[in-house]
């Protein structure tokens, strides 16, 4: 492409010479992207012959050209598919279109896309209304500023089959379709099945036809009460219409519809008969309206129908026999609803086609049993409701009534179901040996024969589940029915010291329950121990100075770890005490009456204190594991007695052979080593240690120095590298090799559409504008038309040298954007690389974030927004610039070179997959 003087001129030679070599029906995709409008102009070298196995797909970004030139494009091959994306109005216009006559290259045209940017309108195009387009069948229009169809538009276009118009002004539905014949696709082609995208998902039409569909969403409609829609059509959407009432007749004629989207307009309720007609309906999306109630008379005839989409309303009750016809319904949606309530009998238990049920975000207490008792179901999500297992015994018994529960434990299923019940409210899940036989086998085949997800729950794990650990850990009858996926996510919450231990893991010691008893310690904590009944008295990490002055009479536990005591002084309920645990205070001085009051003690911690000196008392006592490392302790002449005990007791005392002392002027030396004749006390020498004072001082002052120095080196060692790449252009230590043939992007930017101002006028304005000018890929301009989400984010991903993450609420809460931060971190793990650059937004709450993201935040560096070293350690985590490389064509071998202007590529099937051979 070269520069002209009022735009840019396209070579249709060079390039169309370039594919002469194609024998075979092959789909290329030209596609156009300019910086800023931009005419081109198309232009012929030399005469090329027409070839007809060249299937062609032009898209037009940015850039606008006459449709003379668009026609000569069409004399070299079959142009079947023209897509104008991202126009302003002036570029859509009579003067950037309708200027020639000539226009037997648009002949073949099968499919037209135009749509008008930024939010601006734009009338109808003239060239629609003034040139017959004999073989057009797809039409699609956004932001067009009309409010009705013009008159003739029929003869002009007579094989339309598929139309939409969004963002327009229509009052009025259309009357489309023009006939009921349908129209195969051109060429003998037809779509291959993973091809057909989620336009023709859970339809059922021969795969050579086109679809026959009309959309008219994000127009005005409020009232739809007496307007009829007559045709044969498959598809009619009416999504964020604003409908606020429709009448009972408005479908009647539409005897051959298959899908019906109404989401997002604000229905309060359906008439009766509204979907009377509508046998052949096999997907009906309502979500994102006001209904607050449906019944069996809704949705009694409907008996194609695969998926039934009620999500987001006000629905509050699902009576008996609602959706019980629906015996084909493989998906139902009812999440984001205020359901309480569930009655036996709503659901199609009896389907055999079932498979996901969404219950999720509502205000559901208990499990309905009967969902127990579908055979073929697999998934039913009812995360974050109010689910709870407080009358555990009314539902298993329940349960097991409802299953018919005798003598033996019913079989699974040939798979295990999936009940997802994260971030409920179960608290706990009382059990009883007392319960009888049915209630027990429905709780054996409920922890075989499901998959229960019931993590992030705030399950308290005391004594009053400790039955239930009992059965888990198999210690009582029943042992060997436990499905493990359900039980590794049995995780506790409280109490503290047992939080994210999973309940099979748990100890039976760990049981404890909080009492309220006499002389329990203020700022203290009792619980009765399940297993031994002693009292633990829990005193730990309570900043004491010293050992409560009273405890509750009877066996003690004593937990008095992370405190400040500084001397350990005797307590009169020590006599009690069976365990005394003093780990990480800072006891210096152990008064030796305190080991006479030991009459009861097994187990003593005295790690991590100060002692310099043990008590000779300490041998008279016996116990069964004292503690004594991360002391200070001395062997002199006080401690001649130490070793030898330590060697006589070993078993008791935890690595006593690593226990170390300080040897005069030595420290770390350990006990069993030191000679006897080193236990001694030297007298204090005084002028030494005075000589020794100023040596020491000047050392401590360096060794400070150098600390404070790494700790500033440290604390700022991103900004020092921005400033140095700033000042001198160098990456220090840590510059990436990410050049490849494959990465065609520098940055790949993931966003919440709700940020998509911030993301075009700030970040891609800022960075496509940077000298040289960054390439980015972004959602709305460079996703391929066509391709699933999933392969577009995939491929961007691979395609790109970074991914930058715009991390905002809006984005936390939208879960295509996780996806794509999840794909992004496994390149992270899987490479090693610093792929991943995120902007972190102020509105992000992170209690709310889920854990592997907020994982990757505790341990990567990432980008506030509000930082005024913002933009300047966003480029410097960018790639390098200086190796510029241009794009080489996949299909010409020759190099195209970009320019701030425009850019023009022929891109394999990559990129647009319409057709496939068939």
């Amino acid at each position: 492409m070269s520069a002209a003087s009022s735009g840019c001129r396209l070579n249709s030679s060079r390039i169309f010479s370039s594919l002469e070599f194609i024998t075979e029906k092959s789909l290329i995709v030209l596609r156009l992207q300019c910086r800023r409008p931009t005419l081109v102009l198309v232009e012929e070298q030399h005469p090329v012959s027409f070839n007809e196995n060249l299937l062609l797909y032009v898209l037009l970004s940015s850039c606008h050209m006459s449709w003379r030139s668009l026609s000569r494009l069409g004399k070299a091959g079959d142009l079947q598919v023209l897509t104008v994306d991202a126009l302003s109005e002036t570029e859509l216009g009579e003067s950037a279109f309708y200027n020639d006559t000539t226009y037997d290259g648009l002949s073949n045209l099968s499919s037209l896309s135009l749509e008008i940017r930024d939010g601006a309108t734009c009338p109808l195009p003239k060239i629609l209304t003034t040139y017959t387009w004999p073989r057009l069948a797809e039409l699609y229009m956004n932001n067009i500023d009309a409010s009705r169809l013009p008159a003739g538009l029929d003869v002009r276009l007579p094989k339309l089959q598929s139309l939409t118009i969004r963002n327009a002004h229509f009052s009025v539905p259309p009357v489309f379709p023009w006939d009921n014949e349908t129209l195969t696709l051109p060429r003998n082609l037809s779509r291959a099945t993973f091809l057909q995208g989620h336009e023709h998902k859970h339809l059922d039409f021969p795969t050579n036809i086109y679809l026959r569909k009309l959309s008219i969403a994000r127009n005005r409609l409020p009232q739809l009460t007496d307007f009829k829609f007559r045709g044969s059509l498959l598809r009619l959407e009416l999504n964020d219409d604003g409908i606020e009432e429709i009448g009972g007749g408005v479908f009647s004629e539409l005897h051959d519809l298959q899908y019906l989207d109404l989401s997002g307009n604000q229905l309060s309720h359906l008439p009766p008969n509204l979907l009377k007609s509508q046998v052949a309906l096999r997907v009906l999306d309502l979500h994102g309206n006001n209904i607050s109630s449906v019944s069996h008379e809704n949705f009694e005839t409907l008996t194609s129908l695969i998926v039934l989409k009620l999500n987001k309303n006000n629905l509050v009750q699902i009576r008996s026999g609602t959706f019980s016809g629906l015996r084909r319904l493989q998906f139902l949606h009812l999440d984001h609803n205020k359901i309480h309530v569930i009655e036996h009998g709503a659901m199609p238990t009896a389907s055999l086609n079932l498979e996901e049920l969404y219950l999720q975000n509502n205000l559901l207490h208990n499990i309905p049993e009967f969902l127990f008792d579908n055979n073929n179901i697999e998934l039913v999500n009812m995360t974050r409701n109010v689910i709870n297992f407080n009358d555990s015994s009314r539902f298993f018994d329940d349960l097991g009534r409802m299953l018919g529960i005798t003598s033996e434990t019913p079989k699974c299923a040939s798979s295990s179901k999936r009940f997802d019940l994260r971030y409920n409210d179960i608290s706990s899940l009382p059990y009883s040996l007392n319960w009888n036989n049915r209630s027990k086998k429905a709780l054996a085949y409920l922890f075989k024969c499901f998959k229960l997800d019931m993590s992030h729950n705030n399950l308290h794990c005391d004594c009053n589940i400790y039955e239930l650990y009992n059965v888990f850990a198999g210690n009582t009858p029943g042992n060997g029915y436990l499905n493990e996926d359900t039980l590794s996510t049995l995780s506790c919450e409280t109490p503290t010291d047992v939080r994210r231990t999973t309940l099979i893991d748990m100890t039976p010691a760990k049981f404890n329950c909080k009492v309220k008893v006499p002389l329990c310690p203020p700022s203290c904590d009792c619980y009765r121990q399940t297993i031994s009944r002693d009292l633990l008295v829990d005193c730990s990490n309570r900043s004491l100075t010293a050992l409560p002055d009273f405890a509750p009479k009877g066996r003690l536990q004593l937990e008095m770890a992370g405190n400040l005591i500084e001397v350990l002084e005797p307590r009169p309920y020590l006599a009690n005490a069976t365990k005394l645990i003093l780990s990480n205070n800072a006891i210096q001085t152990i008064d030796p009456a305190v080991f006479g009051l030991f009459a009861e003690l097994r187990t003593l911690h005295l790690d991590g204190n100060h002692l310099t000196h043990l008590p000779k008392e300490i041998t008279s006592v016996n116990i069964s594991e004292i503690k004594l490392d991360k002391n200070y302790l001395s062997c002199d002449c006080k401690s001649t007695w130490l070793k030898r005990w330590l060697n006589e007791n070993g078993k008791n005392i935890p690595r006593f052979t690593e226990l170390t002392c300080a040897v005069g002027k030595q420290n770390g030396q350990r006990i069993i080593d030191v000679p006897d004749s080193s236990f001694t006390c030297d007298p204090d020498d005084a002028g030494t240690k005075s000589q020794l004072i100023v040596p020491i001082a000047i050392c401590l002052a360096v060794v400070l120095v150098i600390l404070a120095v790494n700790l500033i080196v440290y604390r700022f060692s991103i900004e020092i590298k921005v400033l140095v790449y700033n000042k001198f252009n160098w990456h220090p230590f840590d510059r990436v090799d990410d050049d490849g043939p494959e990465k065609i992007f520098d940055a790949f930017v993931s966003y919440s559409s709700q940020d998509y101002k911030w993301v075009v006028h700030n970040l891609r304005h800022t960075m496509e504008n940077h000298v040289p000018p960054y390439r980015l890929c972004v959602h709305d301009r460079d996703f391929i038309v066509g391709e699933t989400i999933f392969d577009n984010i995939m491929n961007s991903v691979q395609q790109s040298k970074r991914m930058i993450m715009v991390l905002s609420q809006n984005y936390v809460d939208s879960e295509w954007c996780m996806m794509e931060f999840r794909t992004a971190h496994q390149k992270v793990l899987k490479e090693r690389s610093k792929y991943l650059i995120i902007i972190l937004f102020d509105d992000v709450n992170k209690d709310q974030l889920d854990e592997e993201l907020l994982a990757y935040l505790n341990t990567s560096t990432y980008l506030e927004v509000s930082s005024k070293w913002f933009w300047k350690k966003l480029f410097y985590a960018m790639p390098d610039l200086s190796k510029r490389r241009s794009l080489v064509s996949e299909h010409s071998g020759y190099e195209l070179n970009f320019r701030p202007d425009a850019e023009e590529g022929i891109i394999s099937n990559r990129e647009w997959t319409a057709y496939k051979k068939h």
